[in-house]
């Protein structure tokens, strides 16, 4: 088991979306659009590289300390797959770690067809047929985890391709105005 694997599972089991590491600092989760800590441990130089370094081949770890940036997949088995994306900060070494789907598409009998013969834009109706089958579009899923509280609505915005659709979440001008104290 890599070293890494034990922020992740514990990220998984607060129900967080991302790992956040950085060298003088302590390990952070993101949970419903805040940062928290995950441990008290302070990452050091030396443990951040142990950590990156565990879950990266030979030649992409040496492209990495020469161009200071490396974006790859990780998985642990049987559990989740990680987007990770490696950089460099103030302090040195940095790393942020997305949970991703473990399977994009599921299987379909017109959907690999469709796909092929570059008839792209049918494969929006195809999903939206196949809901019954566990397929749906990125904005249902944006929209289920903002409906369960698990996002704000600027973070579902942000997200959205059809950002028309979560305008009606976001708050109005004159409801943060209510909120910000009288400047007189």
């Amino acid at each position: 088991m890599a070293q890494l694997d034990t922020y992740l599972k514990q990220m998984l089991e607060n129900d967080g979306s991302d790992l956040h590491l950085s060298v003088g600092s302590v390990p952070k989760i993101r949970t419903s659009g805040r940062i928290t800590p995950l441990s008290d441990e302070v990452i050091t130089a030396t443990r951040m590289a142990e950590l990156l370094q565990s879950i990266t081949r030979p030649e992409r770890w040496g492209d990495y300390l020469q161009t200071h940036d490396l974006d790859l997949a990780y998985e642990i088995p049987g559990l989740a797959r990680f987007r990770g994306s490696y950089f460099y900060n103030h302090w040195g070494q940095a790393a942020v770690f997305r949970q991703i789907p473990a399977e994009i598409l599921l299987q379909h009998d017109a959907l690999p067809n469709t796909i092929r013969t570059g008839k792209t834009s049918a494969v929006r109706g195809i999903i939206e047929s196949s809901s019954a089958q566990g397929m749906r579009l990125m904005d249902s899923s944006i929209a289920a985890q903002l409906n369960a509280g698990n996002i704000s609505p600027e973070e579902a915005y942000m997200k959205a391709a059809n950002k028309d659709e979560f305008k009606k979440f976001l708050p109005t001008l004159e409801e943060l105005s209510e909120e910000m104290p009288d400047q007189a």
